[in-house]
């Protein structure tokens, strides 16, 4: 949800008319609670938790999380590196149930649901948090060579950068018996984020007022690569980490900050270009 309120606050922020009609505040809750209450929506509903919070609940009744654990779990062999829970991508009509990887569990737990948090599910019982967390870190393999993994693999760092500290204890081993240092995992996305920013880094550095998106570089990941960025911040609130990354973290703040001018123009630019009824 957090990039849908990035870009939607750009559009409000572009157009003085429309944020003096309605705050982005307002704007953001009205959708939420008329579009994401949907119980057979469950990317929907994982949205109204991070708008909402944790209680946040369907146009059912129920719980939202309990709506997502409950009827839309699926459970795996459980063998090697396969995830011994998981979503389908989408449903049969196309509906979104877990669009980007760990999506759900990620939503869940930054929401502040404890991990001894227990589910009845359809498919696979009755499972935990924590059990879900554990079936994710058995599901983890690192490839930072592979572009594909970085547009998908934000949810999956936000997640771990929750549930780990940096040192010793941020290595755990998957189901393939590899042994992840998630220390490791998270200088390599800090680098991702230099690489696929380079354009825009220059771009600060040179003055320049803003670089075209065109689904390059970070651009290509969905939500322009925000939860790739959130998930490093995430990691960098550890005071050690801040440290470590020194002046590299601050230019990640600096160029997130530059983002808001340029992409601001270019929605407004867009906007205007559109038909009057959009």
């Amino acid at each position: 949800m957090r990039p849908v309120r990035f870009a939607l606050s750009l559009l409000l922020l572009a157009s003085p008319a429309l944020a003096g009609a309605l705050s982005t505040e307002a704007q953001l809750r009205s959708q939420c609670l008329l579009h994401a209450a949907d119980p057979k929506n469950p990317w929907g509903l994982a949205h109204g938790i991070c708008a909402f919070g944790k209680s946040y609940a369907a146009s059912d009744g129920r719980r939202a999380a309990d709506v997502i654990l409950n009827d839309f779990l699926q459970k795996g062999a459980a063998t090697g590196a396969t995830l011994p829970y998981s979503f389908a991508r989408y449903a049969k009509d196309g509906t979104p149930v877990e669009p980007h990887t760990n999506l759900h569990v990620k939503t869940l737990v930054l929401a502040g649901l404890p991990l001894t948090t227990a589910f009845e599910t359809r498919a696979a019982g009755k499972v935990t948090l924590g059990d879900l967390v554990k079936g994710v870190q058995r599901g983890f393999v690192h490839v930072p060579g592979n572009p594909a993994y970085w547009a998908d693999v934000g949810w999956t760092l936000d997640l771990l950068a929750a549930v780990h500290t940096p040192g010793p204890s941020a290595v755990f081993t998957n189901g393939a018996g590899t042994a992840i240092d998630f220390n490791r995992v998270m200088e390599d996305a800090l680098a991702e984020l230099e690489r696929a920013q380079a354009d825009l880094l220059a771009a600060l550095d040179a003055g320049q007022a803003e670089v075209p998106k065109r689904k390059q570089g970070l651009y290509a990941h969905p939500c322009g690569g925000l939860h790739l960025v959130q998930a490093v911040f995430h990691w960098a609130r550890f005071p050690a980490v801040r440290k470590a990354w020194g002046k590299r973290l601050e230019r990640q703040v600096a160029v997130l900050g530059w983002r808001l001018g340029s992409e601001r123009r270019q929605y407004e630019a867009a906007l205007q270009a559109a038909p009057t009824p959009y």
